[in-house]
């Protein structure tokens, strides 16, 4: 089978140059070509590229300004020969045998998409506690396991290309998250319990930001992208439906909560997935 690796970037030139030797340092000897495209970087990425030497096949393509990374992925697809797709972005570190741990998940039958681990590095070291706990996202599954869907991220997984032949991106997410949520939501629906968890496929994250960044991130997730999701993955989101109504009450202590949560955060991490939720809440609760 051959793989192609679909990187998007974005003013990464940096992490781009890490990313890219990484790839040159893969065990893996079959069939693979690396994709890149630039979503209008201003920094030289696109450059770098053209110009690496990669021991693999490569393709480019650079887009004039900043469309999002749903319409980059677009091209990627387009662009690519692969019976699988390996999405990733261009501020990570791949493992060196992430392709060889990815093929066992590949033979299983009926399988459609495989998610791999992340290990993110940050100066927050309680951020990056919680980011990595062993109990968090696909950590949690035993190797080749059944995955829920929510846990499917294009920083790290694995797609087989005839899959978007009946499922693709939604455009209107054009903002920071909830696009791989409602994509994976609607590939369970079409090849349901097909997802599956290869955690010792790994990447690493590089420059992850600290919690209140990421807060800020979670604010406009909530303004905007958020708003587009269907009302069951809303509640999947949240948790807790009747958070979904709002009201002046509801408001002032997810704000309280919120404002505790960025002092104490250090503390415990379900602070930090409190603080996480007030955070999406707050943005929601603007636009009601």
């Amino acid at each position: 089978m051959k793989i192609s690796i679909i990187i998007i970037g974005y003013n990464t030139l940096n992490t781009l140059k890490l990313l890219l030797q990484s790839i040159n340092d893969l065990n893996y000897n079959d069939s693979c070509e690396v994709i890149y495209v630039d979503d209008g970087s201003t920094d030289g990425s696109y450059s770098c590229f053209e110009d690496f030497n990669l021991k693999y096949n490569k393709k480019g393509f650079s887009f004039q300004k900043n469309s999002g990374r749903v319409f980059a992925r677009q091209k990627a697809i387009e662009l690519s020969c692969g019976d699988w797709l390996f999405f990733t972005q261009s501020n990570v570190i791949l493992d060196p045998f992430i392709l060889s741990k990815y093929q066992k998940g590949l033979v299983v039958p009926g399988v459609v998409a495989v998610g791999g681990g992340v290990f993110y590095q940050s100066e927050d070291e309680a951020f990056i506690k919680y980011l990595n706990h062993k109990t968090r996202g696909v950590h949690k599954y035993g190797s080749c396991s059944k995955m829920h869907y929510k846990h499917l991220l294009f920083l790290n997984c694995i797609i087989k290309k005839s899959v978007f032949d009946k499922v693709n991106f939604n455009p209107v997410f054009n903002s920071y998250g909830g696009k791989e949520l409602d994509f994976a939501f609607r590939l369970n629906g079409v090849f349901p319990n097909a997802i599956i968890a290869c955690r010792d496929a790994l990447i690493t994250r590089i420059n992850y930001p600290d919690y209140l960044t990421h807060c800020l991130r979670f604010y406009e997730y909530g303004s905007k992208n958020f708003t587009l999701l269907n009302v069951e993955l809303k509640k999947n989101v949240v948790h807790y439906p009747f958070l979904l109504h709002g009201g002046i009450v509801l408001s002032f202590l997810v704000n309280v909560f919120y404002y505790l949560s960025s002092i104490t955060y250090k503390i415990n991490s379900r602070i930090i997935r409190l603080g996480l939720l007030c955070s999406l809440l707050r943005g929601y609760y603007k636009t009601k």
